[in-house]
């Protein structure tokens, strides 16, 4: 695979500037949550480059997006809580949420097969 790759991804752009932004605002965040947030898009940003490393259609590209989806999910869920606790994480939330539209597309764009 070839690093242009990553760059064209937009899922994987979108999960690196969530890693990105989970790693600035959770340092001042409680360190159990502030952990699981930087796992959760860490562990995201992996799925998606793995899953990168396989055919465009196949089955084990769709499982490593379903666990960057699972990932974000989970993400989305800790910036939720960290808000609802005034934690100011607007903009991870909104990261959050950019990329899990865009890995649903991604996956979607796996059951489509090049003609």
């Amino acid at each position: 695979m070839q690093v242009e790759e990553f760059d064209r991804s937009a899922a994987y752009v979108a999960a690196k500037g969530a890693l990105d932004v989970v790693q600035r605002v959770t340092g001042g965040w409680p360190s159990e949550v502030a952990q699981s947030a930087r796992r959760c898009a860490s562990d995201m940003v992996a799925a998606i480059a793995e899953s990168l490393e396989h055919a465009e259609t196949s089955s084990a590209r769709r499982r490593c997006l379903r666990g960057a989806l699972c990932n974000a999910i989970e993400l989305a869920a800790i910036c939720d809580v960290a808000r609802a606790h005034g934690l100011g994480c607007e903009e991870s939330l909104r990261c959050a949420g950019r990329t899990l539209s865009l890995l649903g597309l991604s996956y979607h764009a796996t059951s489509i097969a090049n003609d």
